[in-house]
């Protein structure tokens, strides 16, 4: 029932920051994850690169499980990076929140993990094929 409060000097520095590990080259691709939140922007990101991942919730703390999954909050960004510029990614941004989360892979299955529980696990291709088609109206499941 609480609004999310935004801390714009916070996200100011953070997108400059980010802006600053971009233009050295650092990042490969970055999604916000204010649609949908976190789940969403992991599945939005595989569909680009056709590949997926298993993403590990317990890094973030003691948090919501579906909160994490499903909150739609600005200042939270997911990043993928190459093995090669994870240092040098996280050293750019240094003084900000940054978690590892996973690795993309070649496996079609988007899988999301807390606790060494599976928590939310889905392929990938029937993901895609729900994203792109409209709302199924009529009742069928």
């Amino acid at each position: 029932n609480d609004v999310p409060q935004i801390d714009p000097q916070r996200n100011l520095a953070m997108y400059r920051a980010l802006t600053n590990a971009m233009e050295q080259g650092l990042v490969r691709s970055a999604h916000d994850c204010s649609d949908g939140g976190l789940a969403v922007a992991v599945a939005e990101c595989c569909f680009g690169c056709d590949g997926a991942t298993n993403i590990n919730l317990d890094d973030l703390g003691d948090v919501d499980v579906w909160g994490a999954l499903f909150g739609e909050s600005l200042g939270r960004i997911l990043v993928t990076t190459t093995p090669e510029n994870q240092e040098a990614f996280e050293a750019a941004m240094m003084g900000h929140k940054c978690t590892h989360l996973g690795n993309v892979g070649s496996a079609k299955t988007l899988q999301f993990s807390h606790d060494n529980e599976v928590v939310c696990k889905a392929n990938l291709n029937k993901l895609l094929t729900s994203w792109k088609s409209t709302l199924n109206m009529g009742g069928e499941a």
